[in-house]
């Protein structure tokens, strides 16, 4: 019940703030377990779309050992089968007529609310890097900070 808690990784570079501003800096970290870091290699039975984006999102998390991990495989299948589903139904949605049309909108616009849950979990939407405090942090954090603001440095 609740929320979901955050890996160490990501509530280190917190605000740290809590209800009523409240500092929350007295509560220690949870230990977590470690596992080996997940393949940069996709299982072969994804479609195209979907290697091409485990490959992209491998290539920026690779950076960051211990961020991704083997348990994250299955989120990470779904996610990117998501992602082929929404590509192959976008496809769809642009040569579509008619009923056709209206279908293919609605998937379209339901792979996508599945695809916002899942890059919420990995921390891949702007609305979750705003929650963390990127400013005066430095050290240890510096590599999950270059993750988390990656994506708007590289459209500068």
């Amino acid at each position: 019940m609740g929320r979901y808690p955050k890996p160490n990784s990501l509530r280190a570079v917190e605000d740290g703030v809590g209800k009523g501003g409240r500092s929350r800096g007295h509560r220690p970290l949870k230990s977590e377990p470690k596992y080996s870091p997940l393949s940069d290699e996709p299982p072969g039975w994804l479609p195209k779309e979907g290697r091409a984006e485990w490959r992209r999102l491998m290539r920026e998390f690779s950076r960051y050992p211990g961020l991704v991990q083997r348990p994250d495989r299955e989120a990470m299948i779904a996610l990117c089968s998501e992602w082929a589903e929404y590509v192959r139904a976008i496809k769809d949605r642009d040569t579509a007529k008619g009923r056709a049309l209206d279908s293919a909108r609605r998937q379209a616009r339901d792979t996508l609310k599945n695809l916002q849950v899942m890059w919420a979990r990995f921390g891949l939407t702007p609305g979750d890097r705003a929650r963390f405090d990127l400013k005066d942090r430095e050290g240890d954090d510096a590599p999950i900070l270059a993750l988390l603001t990656a994506s708007s440095d590289e459209s500068n």
